[in-house]
């Protein structure tokens, strides 16, 4: 199942997401997500040919399907400091481990190469790095490359530890059942948006340094140093983590949609992608006290803003909240 988008002001060229997860729960909300946007009647999709493509995955990433012509980076919803030792990230290292060298159990190859990258050993939560593996010794022979054309690794933080990072308790009342909730859907949007902002860097610097010879340009499948065109994610924070699947589905889905729509901008009041995130996790810009904020709001909802509440509502309901239909392409 998938989506996909078009987008005039995003240099990210002809990049497909893939969800990818062996919990056939969150894979139902990744497309019942999907399916609330794509059942809103004023937004039609099209398969062919987009900028922006979203499809997901039910099963392992030995059994995705990836087109071998296009190059791939896989997220690691890792820890702060790029600890491999289980999960997906432990089939992760599988994967990006050349067959005659794969890690015993005291030594992991693939953990030290991401670790010797971080900043000063330590990698705040949600924050997106890009960790590229051509010069890995004997990359060519991974699972990673011959089986995914995958090149690299975002390693994306969403826990400092390994550990459950979302509870409930008899005690707690529904207004702060609420507030973290509410954290979780942000903070999963955040991670998606960091993330694709990483990606779009790194694709932007490969391609400066190849127009200025940096980087020799090689037109074809064995380009191991070419930009990412496939991203590959798993749930965010559904292991470990603990976090509740519709709330990721949620966060997940919300920012990928919101971060591929084809906005046209209008003469007399800007539409602001930034005002439509906030819009849609429900935070009030009006604090802002900018008349250009407030004109955009009205453009956007009409005279009667209401509040979006993702935690009552599917993401395509956001959708049915805007007015402008002409300011936004799906086709």
């Amino acid at each position: 199942m998938g989506i996909n988008y078009k987008d005039k002001d995003i240099q990210m060229s002809s990049l497909k997401v893939v969800l990818v997860d062996t919990n056939p729960l969150l894979v139902k909300a990744w497309n019942a997500q999907i399916n609330s946007i794509k059942q809103y009647s004023k937004f039609k999709f099209k398969f062919p040919s987009s900028t922006l493509s979203i499809e997901t995955h039910h099963g392992y990433l030995s059994s995705l399907p990836v087109e071998t012509k296009l190059r791939s980076a896989i997220v690691s919803p890792a820890n702060s400091i790029g600890g491999m030792g289980g999960g997906f990230d432990e089939s992760l290292c599988d994967l990006f481990t050349p067959f005659e060298n794969k890690p015993g159990k005291i030594y992991n190859p693939v953990e030290s190469w991401i670790r010797k990258y971080l900043h000063h050993g330590y990698t705040p939560l949600g924050t997106a790095h890009v960790i590229e593996f051509y010069n890995f010794p004997k990359f060519k022979l991974s699972k990673a490359w011959l089986n995914l054309h995958a090149n690299s690794i975002v390693v994306l933080p969403t826990m400092r530890i390994p550990h459950s990072i979302y509870e409930i308790k008899n005690t707690d009342s529904q207004d702060r059942i609420d507030i973290r909730n509410e954290h979780v859907v942000k903070f999963v949007f955040d991670c998606i948006w960091e993330t694709l902002c990483a990606v779009n860097r790194h694709n932007e610097r490969i391609v400066a340094f190849k127009r200025s010879n940096l980087i020799p340009t090689i037109d074809s499948d064995d380009d191991i140093q070419g930009t990412v065109d496939t991203l590959i994610i798993p749930g965010l924070g559904t292991g470990y983590g603990n976090l509740p699947i519709e709330l990721v589905a949620k966060g997940m889905i919300g920012a990928l949609s919101i971060w591929g729509l084809d906005l046209e901008v209008n003469t007399k009041t800007t539409i602001d992608r930034g005002l439509m995130c906030l819009s849609f996790l429900g935070e009030n810009y009006k604090l802002f006290h900018n008349d250009d904020i407030c004109r955009s709001e009205k453009l956007m909802f009409g005279d009667n803003y209401t509040k979006f509440d993702i935690l009552k509502n599917d993401v395509g309901k956001f959708y049915q909240l805007l007015k402008f239909d002409n300011n936004i392409n799906f086709d």
